[in-house]
């Protein structure tokens, strides 16, 4: 997963600025104006990369979790995530207290990839959350969108990368979890994830 986000995103970009470079350096002479714009682009395209390499290492180890607690940097993500979106996140029951760090960073893994998912592609506006672990030594987690929905094994058959079906997947099964996915298009989908405590 890690190979894989800085070859699709952070390599590939700073490839793009290389020619960019290459590109500005030649107008230098001759069109002073166009490669102030070139230089604007490059930078900008820098800042990008940098931010999406600090958010590979985020996901590597969420500072936050260590100087605040789960709870805090869950809310810290939600609000990230739908800043500047009309979508309404919801935690419909938040009973968890578990302390085990390895545990709760594959559940803050699981809990990003779900609902980044349900924000970049289910065009909901409205998304409910629920983690609980007081039954039968398992943590449980469910996610809901009102969002379009799709069709879950044509999905994973095309091993479409934007909805992350299979890393998600194999994300559980790595922790001896359990996975299901409950959608139909035009009706939203419903993830149940569950991640045994004393695996």
């Amino acid at each position: 997963r890690i190979a894989r986000d800085l070859h699709d995103y952070s390599l590939q970009n700073l490839t793009a600025l290389i020619h960019k470079v290459e590109l500005a350096s030649m107008y230098v002479n001759q069109d002073p104006i166009r490669t102030k714009l070139e230089l604007s682009t490059i930078s900008n395209s820098l800042k990008e990369t940098i931010n999406e390499i600090r958010e590979i290492i985020f996901d590597l180890r969420p500072m936050t979790l260590d100087d605040l607690g789960f709870k805090e940097l869950l809310d810290a993500f939600i609000t990230k995530e739908i800043e500047h979106k009309d979508i309404k996140v919801i935690i419909d029951n938040y009973n968890l207290s578990v302390e085990d760090r390895n545990i709760l960073v594959v559940l803050f893994r699981v809990i990003k990839e779900t609902l980044g998912n349900a924000v970049r592609h289910s065009k909901c506006d409205e998304i409910h959350i629920s983690i609980d672990d007081t039954k039968n030594n398992d943590i449980v987690y469910n996610i809901t969108d009102n969002g379009c929905g799709f069709d879950v094994f044509e999905k994973i058959k095309q091993n479409n990368k934007h909805y992350g079906l299979i890393i998600l997947e194999e994300r559980v099964k790595l922790i001896q979890g359990n996975i299901k996915f409950d959608s139909s298009k035009g009706k939203g989908t419903s993830i149940k994830i569950t991640i045994p405590i004393n695996r």
